[in-house]
């Protein structure tokens, strides 16, 4: 929408939003390390918190800036937010599952996957190997 309303609201639920995450983000902070993602959390916060400064920035310049930069503006915020949220959150959850997949199935010889205990020496390896 066109209007000055819209953009004061949709700003305003996205600090309300960053708020309460805030508030989330502090109080889970003492969980235990294996579901304690404050970290991630708080970097999330931070980057949004400069997105919605930047769109209300921009709101406020809505009456002087040309109507096509403004929503080219717009745009690249709003894409920036969404990309880096995603890469902040998503993209550590997916290398660790990756290096966890490395280390629990290794190949013999032949390329058929069998299943190792996480620390077993090389030597123990290539006693396997030699079986196939």
């Amino acid at each position: 929408s066109g209007s000055r309303v819209w953009m004061v609201v949709s700003v305003g639920t996205q600090t309300a939003f960053l708020l309460c995450g805030s508030l989330l983000a502090f109080m889970t902070r003492k969980t235990k390390n294996d579901i304690n993602e404050t970290n991630k959390i708080a970097i999330l916060i931070y980057s949004n918190f400069i997105c919605v400064l930047l769109r209300t920035i921009l709101v406020l310049l809505v009456n002087t800036i040309d109507a096509t930069m403004w929503n080219l503006s717009q745009s690249v915020i709003l894409s920036v937010d969404v990309l880096a949220s995603i890469i902040i959150y998503f993209v550590p959850k997916f290398m660790e599952s990756e290096n966890k997949n490395n280390n629990d199935v290794r190949h013999d010889s032949k390329g058929s996957p069998f299943r190792t205990r996480v620390g077993e020496s090389h030597q123990q390896e290539l006693s396997l190997d030699s079986r196939f």
